[in-house]
C-alpha cells in the first residue's frame, strides 16, 4: 500500500472537506482563520502521526520496501527541489525527519537508495 493510499488512515485534522463551487484556498481559510495558531499545530502533530505510522509500516524489511522506496523517491525530488529553491535545506530535512524519531531512522536508511535514483546513478526497481 503506498501512502497515496492510505487516505483512510490519516488523521481527520489532515482531511478538509471542499464543497462544490468553493476554491480549496476558501476551504482552508474557513478551517485555519479561527486560531491559525492552534490550526498549524494540530496539522504538524498530524502530520507527524501519520509519517510516524507510515515509516513503522515500511521499515526494511518489510514485503512494501519498495514501494516505499519508490515512494520516498518521488516525495525525495519534491522536497528537495522546494528546499533548494527556498535555501533551507537543513530546517526541512529537521521539520520532515526530526531527529530521534522513525522517520529519521527511516531517513537514514534510505538516503543512499534515493541519492542514487535521484542522481541517476542507478535505475529505480
Amino acid at each position: 500500500m503506498l501512502l497515496s493510499e492510505a487516505d483512510s488512515a490519516l488523521p481527520s485534522v489532515l482531511k478538509v472537506d471542499i464543497p462544490a463551487g468553493t476554491l480549496e484556498q476558501e476551504a482552508f481559510w474557513a478551517v485555519m482563520s479561527p486560531d491559525p495558531a492552534s490550526c498549524v499545530a494540530h496539522l504538524r502533530a498530524a502530520v507527524g502521526q501519520a509519517l510516524d505510522r507510515a515509516a513503522r509500516t515500511y521499515l526494511p524489511g518489510t514485503t512494501e520496501l519498495q514501494s516505499l522506496r519508490d515512494e520516498n523517491a518521488r516525495l525525495n525530488t519534491v522536497v528537495e527541489e522546494l528546499a533548494r529553491k527556498a535555501n533551507l535545506a537543513g530546517r526541512l530535512r529537521c521539520l520532515i525527519f526530526p531527529p530521534q524519531t522513525w522517520r529519521e531512522r527511516l531517513w537514514l536508511r534510505l538516503r543512499p537508495y534515493v541519492r542514487r535514483c535521484v542522481t541517476g546513478q542507478v535505475a529505480p526497481r
